[in-house]
């Protein structure tokens, strides 16, 4: 059973600086994501079955459709923080703009 969360992709360009940046800064033992699975993360929903997968992702092309023609919200990614268990390491803003609240 797959695990689902809802994500938003980033630029290449940003992809590539926060990878510039993990390879410069961090040099402790963690699980290193590659750069191409990097994106912000709305919400995780855990695991579920397919067909509640393929629901989801049908009932949620509209919203996502509108919310990407209104253009790209700038964050201040401004802290790091780590899932203890996976040991995953990842960096998030402490200011979450309403549009990101409102889709999420």
């Amino acid at each position: 059973m797959p695990r689902l969360f809802m994500g938003l992709d980033i630029s290449d360009v940003d992809k590539k600086a926060i990878a510039d940046w993990r390879t410069a800064h961090l040099n402790f033992t963690f699980k290193e994501i590659p750069a191409q699975n990097f994106h912000i993360t709305l919400a995780f929903i855990g695991n579920i079955d397919r067909k509640t997968q393929t629901d989801l992702q049908k009932s949620m092309s509209t919203p996502i459709k509108k919310f990407t023609n209104n253009g790209a919200i700038k964050l201040c990614l401004d802290h790091c923080e780590h899932f203890k268990k996976p040991r995953v390491y990842y960096i998030a803003n402490s200011k979450i703009p309403s549009r990101l609240i409102t889709l999420a």
